[in-house]
């Protein structure tokens, strides 16, 4: 019964990770262009 608020976390969560990663990667264009896919 709550697997909307889960899924909505994990992917919040998921987005979070993505854009942490995408701060500490030295091939940001690239990974920009990855993102917008």
């Amino acid at each position: 019964h709550m697997v909307f608020g889960d899924s909505l976390s994990q992917r919040l969560g998921a987005i979070y990770c993505l854009y942490c990663l995408y701060e500490t990667q030295p091939f940001k264009p690239a990974f920009k262009i990855y993102l917008s896919l």
